[in-house]
């Protein structure tokens, strides 16, 4: 059929009447075989030699043929059937609104139409998992519990990887419930007493069995411990003795978050600390010999302003500033301060738009570094009078994109 739609001749010597009833045209060869064939006898659709005297194939052919079905057959039109793959192959389009369930409405997802990892309905109790969310979210200033997930609740405040809670919704039987606090809050030996939660042997009424503990403790990081707890429904659960726990582990968690921000502070003083952290020079390695004073940095960022006054420095990183302009996307430079060496500075300049002669007074060992889409201009500074203030206003002209005549007037 294929062959057939691209508008060539298929020939097929056939003997299976069934085939032969369904051909477009038959040229049947004989009568006889051998010396006594090689005739054409009769050549047409089946149903003309079907009603051939001389053709031994139509006296076969004619009982296929009256014993039918029959029923008129559609020609096959290549140019239509070309149409219709066209538009099959065209993409549909769903709509930017077309979401998961759980992206959605994901509470509802999680409550009234969650399924299990398997797809059967979950057969723990929904008012459960409410109630948790619930009883968690008053407890401090956590953002808003994230639903939108297919089998995972998150209550946060932290938008990093320090959670305090994640649900487990995926399975069928059980919530499976993990909350972060502080590490040594709570004792592998007191906890299960507290909460009273009992081993699936112990409730009779779960089609469910096992004998071992439902609560857990674990230390996964550093500093912080894991409580998790498998539940059912609210049997599982003494409201009182639970709400008591979640307060106590609340507490914990957000006194801990609190010191992991100071100690990220303290263990990071650039980020605060800012152009401070840079004259202090504390980023250069303890072997190196230091051949730069801070008052060339003053010097040198004062240099830079006076060319561009607008110009918006960023002291954030541990071992460089960072300058740009106002309104463009692209960094414009940086100073490097973590080296004895000296300052090294780099410019950003469109490809090819600078030659080495005209960076040759910047400083020491001046350079043109090419990347992909620009021409990286580095040289080194130990003090200022290294540096060629006319030539460096020249050259920041032409990372601008300035053509030489505008930034070099003729005389």
């Amino acid at each position: 059929m294929e062959l057939a739609s691209r508008f060539n001749t298929c020939i097929c010597i056939e003997h299976n009447l069934d085939v032969i009833k369904t051909a477009d045209w038959v040229v049947d060869l004989g009568p006889e075989a051998g010396d006594d064939g090689g005739t054409i006898v009769v050549e047409g659709p089946p149903e003309t030699v079907a009603e051939s005297a001389g053709s031994h194939t139509g006296a076969a052919l004619k009982p296929i043929l009256q014993a039918g079905p029959t029923a008129r057959r559609e020609v096959h039109d290549p140019a239509k059937q070309s149409d219709i793959e066209q538009t099959l192959a065209v993409p549909i389009d769903l709509g930017s609104d077309l979401k998961m369930p759980w992206d959605r409405d994901g509470q509802t997802w999680h409550t009234v139409d969650h399924v299990d990892h398997q797809g059967s309905p979950a057969e723990w109790d929904p008012q459960l998992l409410i109630w948790l969310i619930e009883s968690m979210e008053p407890l401090g200033e956590f953002l808003p519990t994230d639903w939108n997930h297919r089998t995972r609740i998150e209550v946060t405040a932290s938008r990093d990887k320090h959670w305090f809670c994640h649900i487990l919704t995926g399975s069928k039987d059980l919530l499976e419930v993990t909350i972060r606090v502080g590490q040594g809050t709570f004792c592998h030996t007191d906890l299960p007493g507290k909460l009273k939660i009992k081993t699936l042997d112990e409730r009779r009424d779960l089609p469910i069995y096992g004998h071992w503990d439902r609560v857990r403790l674990r230390a996964p990081h550093p500093g912080w411990q894991e409580i998790r707890l498998y539940l059912r429904d609210f049997m599982d659960v003494d409201k009182r003795a639970f709400r008591s726990f979640l307060k106590m582990a609340a507490e914990s968690y957000f006194r801990k978050l609190r010191a992991v921000k100071a100690d990220s502070v303290e263990a990071q003083p650039w980020k605060t600390q800012g152009l401070e952290w840079h004259f202090s020079q504390k980023s250069i390695h303890r072997h190196h010999v230091i051949r730069w004073k801070p008052t060339t940095l003053v010097a040198m960022i004062g240099r830079l302003k006076a060319i561009e006054p607008h110009l918006e420095f960023s002291w954030t990183i541990r071992t460089a500033g960072h300058f740009s302009i106002p309104g463009e996307q692209q960094t414009a430079g940086k100073i490097v301060t973590n080296m004895g060496r000296g300052l090294r500075i780099e410019l950003y300049a469109p490809k090819n738009a600078i030659t080495p002669t005209q960076i040759d007074r910047l400083g020491e060992d001046p350079d043109i570094k090419p990347q992909r889409d620009y021409d990286r201009i580095t040289f080194w500074v130990r003090s200022l009078s290294q540096n060629d203030a006319n030539q460096l206003r020249e050259v920041w002209a032409l990372c601008r994109g300035a053509k030489l005549e505008e930034v070099v007037p003729s005389t």
